[in-house]
């Protein structure tokens, strides 16, 4: 796998409107998988799975063993009429690295595979604090090299309103020595491999950013979202989360009651 032939499989798959990767992205994760060589690897978002089809040939050529894609959606967002991650039977090649597609689940059910895993690739819901969260479930089952590679860091530039702005955030609140941005400057990686109370700081320092969520997190995400940091961080973080929340997100307890008294106080 070189990037000849990932252009060429781009080429002949990618449709404008899909949200994948670019060659220049794809050759991104490509370097990091050759200088890392994971044997296992996940993925946070499958969409069509063109992005997974590719890493999974990646993995193929430098030592790879199974490759593991979740995705909230059975029907790919692009296409409804095709099924999530279509693409990964599509494109062929890399049969020696064991395939788990997995549907209407999310970076929040890792824990309960038990599996872990080297390295990930995050290309899911971009609105701020899910790339943050995303990484600290990650956080929880990754060992190794414990690399994260997210997609869309100019997304907040490109779209018409500032719902993308989580790659963004997470990547500016990151220490420098663990960021690296490349593949034109929209797919950056993150390294977790930091002390845990480097992580906590990160973490703090994000969620005290506005939210751009388009809905209410909903309790089973929130309580989800709170069990995680409870169960992996200092009590501080999860503090910091309630509060953040408290603020931003329509669904936390209590949220219309503050407004509407905010609202009388500042109308």
């Amino acid at each position: 796998m070189d990037r000849e032939s990932i252009a060429a499989i781009h080429a002949h798959h990618w449709r404008k409107g899909w949200g994948s990767v670019t060659v220049e992205e794809a050759g991104f994760i490509l370097d990091a998988v050759a200088a890392r060589r994971p044997r296992r690897f996940v993925e946070i978002g499958t969409a069509s799975g063109l992005s997974g089809a590719l890493i999974r040939l990646m993995l193929a050529a430098h030592g790879g063993e199974r490759f593991v894609t979740h995705d909230v959606s059975a029907r790919f967002f692009g296409d409804p009429s095709r099924e999530t991650g279509f693409l990964l039977g599509e494109i062929g090649g890399a049969e020696r690295v064991s395939l788990a597609r997995l549907v209407g689940r999310g970076a929040a059910d890792l824990m309960s595979h038990g599996e872990r895993f080297e390295m990930a690739f995050v290309d899911a819901n971009h609105r701020h604090p899910w790339p943050l969260l995303d990484s600290l479930y990650l956080a929880e089952v990754l060992e190794g090299s414990r690399i994260v590679i997210h997609h869309d860091l100019l997304l907040h530039r490109r779209g018409r309103e500032p719902s993308g702005i989580g790659p963004k955030h997470l990547f500016d609140q990151a220490p420098e020595g663990r960021r690296r941005a490349g593949g034109g400057g929209n797919i950056f990686m993150l390294d977790l491999s930091m002390k845990r109370a480097e992580l906590a700081a990160l973490a703090v320092s994000a969620l005290h950013l506005p939210w751009s969520l388009d809905r209410p997190m909903g309790a089973e995400a929130r309580e989800a979202a709170r069990a995680m940091l409870k169960r992996s961080l200092p009590g501080h973080v999860l503090s910091a989360f309630d509060r953040a929340a408290a603020k931003f997100d329509r669904a936390a307890p209590g949220w219309g009651v503050r407004r509407g008294l905010l609202g009388r106080l500042f109308p």
